[in-house]
């Protein structure tokens, strides 16, 4: 550890199927690793196709005045994080929102000791205050 430089390098490791990245910041006393996953041109689409599908099921629900939730699970780390999956929400309600679904949750099963539940909705992340990701799991949207 005290060879690397300070920041992010990318190593080759062998054995390891894909590059690591070490981010070192200026303490010799933390080391993150990271792995990271390309972005799919295409997720935006299929989640929407997704989300019209679960629609089409809970539009009987929404008629009688029930409060509708959209629960989109995730359980691999890999190719998926909070931030992918809160900009594809928002530019699905910005463009066409689908109208039987009164609220998106994300469910990030993808750490097996550590279930996370967050409220994508964009107009309930309109009102949240401006926080870092560390702050905002210690006060969650809702």
């Amino acid at each position: 550890m005290p060879n690397l430089p300070n920041g992010a390098t990318q190593h080759n490791i062998k054995g390891v199927p894909f590059i690591v990245t070490v981010l070192k910041p200026s303490s010799i006393s933390h080391l993150w690793f990271a792995r990271g996953a390309e972005d799919d041109p295409n997720f935006r689409d299929c989640l929407l196709d997704l989300m019209n599908e679960k629609a089409e099921k809970l539009a009987k629900y929404k008629q009688g005045d029930s409060l509708t939730v959209l629960l989109i699970e995730n359980s691999d780390i890999a190719p998926m994080n909070r931030a992918t999956m809160i900009m594809a929400v928002e530019a699905i309600f910005r463009a066409n929102p689908p109208s039987a679904i009164d609220r998106v949750w994300y469910a990030d099963t993808s750490v097996r000791a550590s279930h996370q539940f967050w409220n994508l909705t964009p107009s309930s992340r309109a009102k949240m205050p401006l926080m870092n990701a560390i702050k905002e799991l210690d006060n969650p949207p809702e």
